[in-house]
């Protein structure tokens, strides 16, 4: 009864129906307790890093992501939902590398801005990574970013030709 869930029966693959672009991402909670936390890396931030989301979807139409993967449909998680995952991660587990996997985690700037500084109050002590757009960011943010513990942003690129973008 779960949308958008595949599994393997009789060596071929079975889908439970339309993924559901609108699900609560609010009521999801990760099951890190089901996996091997200390083997988890990321190569620029090191062991063990959890992997989490803020958002999910994108509103861009950039003819390189597979839009299979993303949504147009963007909804945020509240940053009080994040933190919990956060505190969550960094207590339970002891993990302090986080990557954000959200298509653009600066999308909204008072958001991201309400988002590194919940992580500064909170004493997290996280080191994080990103994906984002480059028009979607600033230097003020950037330095606050910093503050929050980022260490890597991950920016797609379509091209930086003018005729190849027109092609």
């Amino acid at each position: 009864d779960v949308p958008s869930v595949m599994w393997k029966h009789n060596g071929k693959y079975v889908k439970s129906g339309e993924k559901d672009e609108y699900v609560d991402i609010d009521g999801l909670f990760p099951a890190f307790e089901q996996l091997p936390m200390k083997k988890y890396e990321y190569q620029f931030l090191g062991k063990p890093t959890a992997v989490l989301e803020t958002s999910r979807g994108c509103p861009y139409q950039c003819t390189f992501c597979f839009k299979d993967m993303v949504s147009s449909n963007y909804r945020m998680k509240s940053i009080g939902h994040v933190i919990s995952e956060l505190k969550y991660t960094v207590n339970k587990f002891g993990v302090r590398n986080i990557f954000f996997h959200d298509s653009e985690l600066t999308l909204n700037k008072k958001r991201t801005d309400d988002l590194c500084k919940a992580i500064i109050k909170n004493n997290l002590k996280i080191r994080w990574a990103c994906q984002t757009r480059a028009d979607t960011i600033d230097l003020e943010t950037l330095k606050l970013m910093k503050k929050a513990g980022c260490r890597l942003l991950c920016f797609g690129i379509e091209s930086g030709s003018d005729e190849v973008l027109k092609r």
